[in-house]
């Protein structure tokens, strides 16, 4: 399930934005588990929305929060493997990893010890400056003024959130991309210096048994100029000019990345800035423990399976043909 299309989201006017990389992200998956021979898929949605007609899926209509809930409660306990898509805001994808264990299914992602780290801006760029991989130094703030003026430009975002929400530019100016105050003083908030660069992502399979793991293509992200950061689309491949030395640049930092976090598994995404001024040392800036939108565009461009790969990784004997 996806968790602004099976009617579990808090706010009934969810983000437009969220709802439709939500629906395009379950949709695709779904199309995929339907055509893998001798699977039945089932998935909870919202009754207030229509649901896309994919052949070989059971929609089971959900008319509320409570009701999403003991649905998908009802249908891990039934299920061999449950798959399912949140943001990594209010540890829910976490909430929902520990009921599917407590009732004795399977979860297909990471587990919850991983979770927690990924959907941790902080504690995530904390792990990483631990182990010595390159990621973007973080900090935690209250207030806009808290920031040294020699310290503009810089970003500010929620330490638990999810795609651009509630991501500015703090420039020190007066221009629209200063911030006069946070957005929610409820939330807790941290701070980035601002690196000039390109924004690409990179998806992986990472496979917890045999501590290997299969990484996609470069994905160039397309981001919003107004000191938002809002997500436009992207480009796959990124066009990385044969610049073999970045791309080996950016598998060994992910490769070490996957491999310094236990209990990491299955697809996730992790996005990256290549600086300006040295591409060849790209750097770290979120782990999405879960399927991301580039999902979409890498089904596209390869004849394997992918969710097949991923929920069945001990079939898996040759690499993924791009």
């Amino acid at each position: 399930g996806e968790l602004l299309t099976s009617g579990g989201w808090p706010d009934p006017s969810p983000s437009q934005s969220l709802l439709r990389e939500g629906r395009a992200m379950i949709s695709a998956l779904l199309c995929d588990l339907s055509a893998i021979k001798n699977v039945t898929v089932k998935t909870i949605w919202s009754a207030r929305l229509s649901s896309p007609k994919i052949d070989g899926v059971e929609f089971i209509a959900t008319t509320g929060i409570a009701d999403e809930r003991n649905q998908f409660e009802k249908l891990a306990t039934q299920a061999d493997a449950t798959w399912f898509i949140a943001p990594e805001i209010d540890g829910i994808l976490t909430t929902r990893q520990k009921i599917v264990t407590a009732v004795g299914g399977r979860w297909v992602g990471p587990d919850s010890h991983a979770l927690e780290i990924a959907s941790d801006k902080l504690q995530f760029s904390q792990h990483l400056e631990n182990h010595q991989i390159r990621t973007v130094p973080t900090r935690t703030i209250r207030n806009v003024e808290e920031i040294e003026p020699a310290d503009f430009p810089v970003v500010v975002k929620p330490r638990f959130g999810a795609g651009s929400l509630n991501v500015r530019l703090v420039d020190g100016t007066n221009s629209p991309h200063s911030l006069k105050q946070l957005p929610d003083s409820s939330s807790e908030f941290i701070v980035q210096p601002l690196i000039v660069g390109r924004a690409i992502s990179v998806g992986v399979i990472v496979r917890t048994e045999s501590s290997d793991c299969d990484l996609f293509p470069v994905c160039e992200q397309h981001l919003s100029s107004d000191g938002r950061f809002c997500y436009l689309g992207g480009q796959l491949p990124a066009n990385l000019a044969g610049r073999q030395d970045v791309e080996s640049a950016i598998s060994q930092l992910v490769q070490q990345a996957c491999q310094s976090i236990p209990g990491l598994e299955g697809y996730v995404g992790f996005d990256l800035i290549l600086p300006d001024e040295a591409p060849e040392k790209p750097v770290i800036v979120e782990l999405n423990p879960r399927l991301t939108t580039s999902y979409l565009g890498y089904r596209k461009i390869t004849s394997d399976n992918l969710a097949e790969r991923i929920l069945f990784p001990e079939n898996v004997v040759q690499p993924i043909e791009w």
